[in-house]
């Protein structure tokens, strides 16, 4: 794609299928170039970062990197603009998550239960980090997790900045909005007040942790103290 076709948005990485830098999605799912030879793709659709755009107009995606500045180095954006799309697009690809919080009525946790699913290809035990974020992120002293992975007819997934957290934290800090609402109480208080400076799983400190001023200052400049309590 990069010598003969002159396609240099995808990247060569690790070329060990890790880092997910040549992710192209082949019939509108994600895979990693580098593990992929041409004539395996005989006849199917390609897509590179050079494709996802329509004429002059970008992707949604492509836009929202632009407008929110999310380019990092830039070395790494075609992979993740690549797999991103291939998420919207497959659909099918899932990690199940159950949460269950207990909390007393001033909003101390006193238990928290995360399980997950995820899948995986017939090929390869592929294994995201999912449920241990939610023994780590607030003080709990009741903490159990549990991963099991189910082996699907399909390529095996892929990496993308973060894996794992992405979804795991995004399924627990719904699981404490909706605590928030049955408490009558502020998310952000809520959050605040589970807060730790120490890995709880570990009971050891963080090395650096400055949570507590992005609540602050996200907090200032949203105008959070003016939203209504109902959820959207």
């Amino acid at each position: 794609m990069r010598e003969q076709l002159h396609l240099t948005g995808s990247e060569k990485g690790c070329d060990q299928g890790q880092c997910g830098t040549c992710t192209v999605l082949i019939d509108g799912k994600r895979i990693n170039a580098c593990l992929t030879l041409a004539v395996m793709q005989n006849g199917r659709e390609i897509t590179t970062v050079e494709g996802l755009a329509q004429g002059d107009t970008l992707h949604p995606l492509q836009q929202a990197l632009i407008e929110h500045d999310a380019f990092q180095c830039g070395y790494c954006t075609p992979g993740q603009l690549c797999s991103a799309v291939g998420l919207i697009l497959e659909d099918e690809a899932k990690t199940v998550s159950h949460v269950k919080l207990a909390a007393e009525r001033d909003g101390t946790l006193r238990a928290i239960l995360h399980e997950a699913i995820a899948e995986t290809s017939r090929i390869e035990d592929y294994v995201e980090v999912v449920v241990n974020w939610s023994g780590q992120l607030y003080a709990c002293d009741n903490v159990r997790l549990g991963y099991q992975l189910v082996a699907l007819d399909q390529y095996t997934p892929i990496d993308m900045r973060a894996p794992g957290a992405a979804h795991g934290v995004h399924a627990l800090e719904v699981a404490m909005d909706e605590l928030a609402y049955a408490l009558d109480m502020d998310p952000l208080a809520l959050r605040l007040k589970n807060y730790t400076d120490r890995d709880p799983m570990k009971d050891l400190p963080y090395s650096t942790k400055e949570l507590r001023a992005c609540y602050e200052r996200g907090a200032q400049r949203f105008g959070w103290a003016r939203r209504t309590m109902a959820p959207r």
